[in-house]
């Protein structure tokens, strides 16, 4: 499996790159710095057990709503280097939330047992550092289709501390990471030299762990300040996240899925 994630990966950047002879050993035209906040909305679940046994952990469970989290905001930055048509990159999501609820429901979760009516504090962290290549097709002066590929490593975090019925506190982290190869298409269109709207999908091949994850994102861009290739653009859309995650232990697996929805995203990108 791992062979054939490399195999179509290998012919995504071949396909990306099939017209790059003409980029040359030299520095890039442009480079871009650019940052987003995200605010959203996610409902899922983090079914986690320990060393991969049997009971260890309730079934698809905590639901994030019964450890009070609902609302989030995440920072999102990128940085890029640009040739003609050709931009590589890289950027980094760090998506961290916390909980603070008394549970309804006995709950286990990381082989602790949990009874209802118990405080429960926990903290997720789901962090990705993506590396990226992207060509340009320019189709008008006004529109260009931009093919992309992706690889991403991502590290996941969660813990948590509560205070159950007869006073004892407990307590347990768990810790863990993955990599997946993700492809994708933006289409961009100029309506003017202010304003330019963007579509992107992004998606991960569906292998090893990933059982799903797919991002759709609607970008607007207002240009601020130009001064050659000195530029300043307000970003601001709106978003859609998908994600599955299922390892493969025997017994019982960790098991993460969310969904993120509306992601309303506001941003800054400064190009030199």
């Amino acid at each position: 499996m791992l062979l054939k994630t490399k195999i179509l990966s290998s012919i995504g950047l071949v396909i990306l790159f099939q017209n790059s002879y003409s980029l040359e050993l030299s520095l890039p035209k442009q480079y871009s710095v650019k940052y987003f906040h995200n605010f959203g909305n996610i409902d899922g679940f983090v079914q986690i057990p320990r060393g991969g046994k049997d009971g260890s952990s309730s079934i698809r469970r905590p639901e994030f709503d019964e450890m009070g989290i609902d609302n989030i905001d995440y920072p999102e930055i990128e940085l890029k280097a640009k040739w003609e048509k050709i931009s590589i990159y890289a950027a980094s999501k760090y998506i961290t939330f916390d909980g603070n609820k008394t549970i309804d429901n006995d709950l286990i979760t990381h082989n602790t047992y949990i009874p209802k009516n118990t405080k429960f504090d926990s903290s997720h962290e789901y962090t990705s550092y993506i590396f990226g290549a992207e060509y340009d097709y320019i189709l008008s002066t006004k529109f260009k289709i931009t093919p992309l590929v992706e690889f991403l490593i991502a590290d996941f975090d969660y813990k948590f501390t509560g205070t159950i019925p007869n006073g004892n506190s407990i307590s347990s982290r768990r810790t863990f990471g993955w990599t997946s190869f993700r492809l994708g298409i933006a289409s961009t269109y100029s309506f003017n030299e202010i304003y330019k709207l963007k579509l992107q999908f992004k998606a991960a091949l569906p292998v090893s762990k990933i059982k799903k994850e797919f991002n759709l994102a609607l970008i607007n861009s207002f240009n601020l300040y130009k001064n050659g290739k000195n530029e300043l653009n307000l970003l601001a859309g709106i978003e859609y996240e998908n994600f599955e995650f299922r390892d493969s232990q025997d017994e019982m697996q960790n098991f993460m899925k969310h969904t993120i929805t509306p992601i309303y995203k506001i941003g800054l990108e400064y190009l030199f």
